[in-house]
C-alpha cells in the first residue's frame, strides 16, 4: 500500500502511480467515520478534514481532465500534488 494521505507535495508522477486510482481511495476513506489520521510522513499535525479536501481537489482534477500524469504540481496551502 501506497501513502495516501500527508502534509507536502504527494509525489504522484512516477510511472507505477495511478492518480484515478488514488481518487477512487480518497473517496473511500473520506466516506469513512475517520477521528485520527496517521500520516507516513511529514507532519503528525494533520486533522481527519484533509480527507475531504483531498477527495475535492481530486475530483476537480478529475473534472478538468488534469487527473494524469504529466499535468503539473498543484498547490492546496498545506498540501500538493505533483502530476
Amino acid at each position: 500500500m501506497q501513502s495516501l494521505v500527508y502534509k507536502d507535495i504527494l509525489f504522484a508522477y512516477y510511472p507505477s502511480t495511478d492518480p484515478g486510482a488514488y481518487l477512487d481511495s480518497l473517496e473511500k476513506v473520506a466516506a469513512l467515520p475517520v477521528k485520527k489520521v496517521f500520516p507516513a510522513h511529514h507532519s503528525l499535525d494533520i486533522q481527519p478534514e484533509i480527507l475531504a479536501r483531498m477527495r475535492e481537489a481530486f475530483r476537480n482534477l478529475k473534472d478538468d481532465g488534469k487527473l494524469h500524469h504529466g499535468s503539473g504540481t498543484f498547490d492546496y496551502g498545506d498540501w500538493g500534488v505533483w502530476l
